[in-house]
């Protein structure tokens, strides 16, 4: 290698994008085992089509991703799959905590309007063991929605919540606050 100062200052700026992207890459994939971790495979599909579409995935990591790409549409598709029972249970169930959870799958799968309508139904009749994930997955699916106002209700009902985290309610306080701007 040249020791000049232009060519060393090139090879420091090479390994310099050359390491943000491994970063980069490296976050991609947290972030997808994340959403499998908690039960949003469709989430993790989204992630690494996203990855792959922007030119993040090179040649040698393509086989390798694709296969995780397939395995986590399989795990989407029997998601989707189980819904219409899981709708049906949630329906007759006195107590909310299906409906809420029965949104947060909706959600997963990109279902945002019957999202919406689940976890309502479940926040209405009550008896939610954690609300501030009602309110936090209603809050997002009406984001994704386009529906502001709502999604900044959402957020703002996160004060409501016995024993909520001051952390968690400021993140989402700001999160709504950015909200429409």
């Amino acid at each position: 290698m040249e020791s000049d100062p232009a060519s060393m200052a090139e090879h420091k700026h090479t390994n310099r994008w050359m390491t943000m992207l491994a970063l980069g890459l490296l976050a991609i994939c947290l972030l997808a085992c994340l959403y499998i971790l908690i039960g949003f495979p469709a989430e993790a599909q989204t992630v690494l089509e996203k990855a792959m579409s922007s030119g993040l995935i090179n040649d040698q990591q393509k086989e390798r991703t694709t296969r995780l790409l397939n395995s986590f549409k399989s795990r989407a598709e029997a998601d989707k799959k189980g819904l219409t029972q899981l709708d049906a249970e949630a329906k007759k169930n006195p107590a909310g905590e299906l409906d809420v959870k029965l949104g947060e799958v909706y959600y997963g799968v990109g279902d945002y309007q019957n999202a919406v309508t689940a976890i309502n139904r479940g926040l209405q009749k009550g008896q939610v063991k954690h609300l501030d994930e009602g309110y936090v997955y209603l809050g997002r699916s009406q984001v994704a929605l386009k529906n502001t106002a709502d999604a900044k209700k959402a957020f703002a009902s996160l004060k409501t919540v016995p024993n909520i985290s001051p952390r968690v309610l400021k993140v989402w306080e700001l999160y709504g606050d950015t909200l429409g701007r």
